[in-house]
């Protein structure tokens, strides 16, 4: 019998018209979190960027980072990460920001880690592409490049990122980037700035034939005030329209089968994944800033991951979470709970569905427990019909 994780059964579980790339990934992002080590490795270059965004967990001006005692790691600095990842296994490495292609030396970075056979994606606003960066990528084609887009306008982008001459550029680049056949994917965090244009996002998305993924629930990352937050994220419930189709088909029949976990991460970050930050330290993902080893004065990459690992392995999750009905409407990301919380094992009420709508939480908790308790009846009764011995037939 094949195993479920076999070459075989992950081509067998993709969509009929997925690539062989796709297959590669995924196949192998199983296989290399099951041995442990970094096959993926998210570098953040930079956290300048020349969009100023209302939610933004990570951006710096040039002057908060040269007053904040660091510097930018430079070409050399980059090369000693990326060659210590490699000798871990190391295949895809993702580049990052702030705005990666605001990075003095991002070219130099980028054709280093492509000329080592290595995949190289990244994640990027477009609108800081030239024609120096886009003939790079025809003659270095990126595996995907990851447009973060933020509203259909020039009014929204003005609101939402205080860039509103972007917009155009933006739209621009992705038709250059198109043109050229290159593989794009939208991305696209929603907040009350820009919620009103979704459809045309959307809208954008389907003319080009591209894919786009929406985001909602805002990160803090011990840096954004959690007021300032409240103010910009969205109401998940009203957005999304959450309906009874939801309910019965997504959310009622999960509840019957809850393995409860105490700890130990349950996405990527530290079995197949890290991510270095602009500042030289390893972490688990780019959104977990509590926990940084720098390589240089703990005993190296090889280390540092090692280390990782085992934290990952450890950290407590969120239990309480994890028996609440409404888990499937909130996020589980341990990172995101602990920014707001700082504290491991506790949910923050801002991302909470039954504090931020109790009301329809205790109407959907009343219908769940009406249902089980239907179950339970009806089990009762099977279980007394069973056992209920034959009486025969009397002559």
């Amino acid at each position: 019998m094949k195993s479920a994780n076999s070459l075989y059964n992950v081509l067998k579980s993709l969509p009929q018209d997925s690539n062989l790339q796709l297959a590669y990934h995924r196949y192998f992002n199983i296989k290399t979190a099951e041995k442990r080590f970094p096959y993926n490795a998210s570098l953040e270059l930079s956290p300048i960027c020349n969009f100023d965004c209302q939610m933004c967990y990570v951006r710096m001006t040039a002057d908060e980072v040269n007053n904040s005692g660091h510097s930018l790691l430079r070409f050399e600095d980059w090369k000693y990460f990326i060659d210590g990842l490699c000798e871990l296994g190391t295949e895809n490495f993702s580049l990052s920001g702030g705005e990666c292609m605001l990075h003095p030396d991002f070219i130099r970075i980028y054709e280093y880690i492509y000329d080592l056979g290595k995949f190289v994606s990244l994640i990027t606003n477009c609108s800081c592409l030239n024609d120096k960066i886009f003939n790079m990528f025809l003659k270095r084609p990126p595996s995907a490049i990851y447009v973060t887009i933020y509203g259909g306008s020039e009014e929204t982008y003005d609101i939402f990122c205080k860039n509103r001459k972007a917009y155009h550029n933006v739209v621009n680049n992705i038709d250059r980037l198109l043109e050229a056949k290159l593989h794009i994917h939208l991305l696209c965090t929603l907040g009350n700035g820009n919620i009103s244009d979704k459809q045309k996002i959307e809208e954008f998305a389907d003319e080009r034939g591209l894919k786009v993924d929406f985001a909602a629930n805002l990160m803090s990352y011990g840096k954004c005030d959690n007021k300032k937050l409240e103010i910009a994220q969205l109401d998940l419930f009203k957005v999304f329209h959450y309906d009874d189709n939801f309910y019965n088909n997504y959310i009622f029949p999960k509840m019957d089968h809850i393995e409860i976990r105490k700890k130990g991460l349950v996405c990527s970050a530290t079995k197949n994944r890290c991510s270095i930050s602009w500042r030289g330290t390893m972490r688990p993902c780019v959104t977990f800033e509590p926990f940084n080893l720098n390589p240089r004065i703990h005993g190296g990459i090889k280390k540092c991951w090692e280390t990782i690992v085992e934290w990952g392995d450890n950290v407590p999750l969120l239990e309480e979470c994890q028996t609440c009905l409404f888990r499937f409407q909130c996020t589980q990301c341990i990172a995101m709970h602990y920014n707001d919380t700082h504290e491991f094992g506790k949910p923050s009420p801002r991302l909470c569905f039954k504090i931020q709508h109790p009301e329809e939480a205790a109407k959907l908790q009343a219908e769940y427990d009406r249902r089980q308790a239907e179950k339970a009846k009806s089990a009762e009764k099977n279980n007394k019909t069973e056992t209920t011995p034959d009486q025969g037939v009397v002559s």
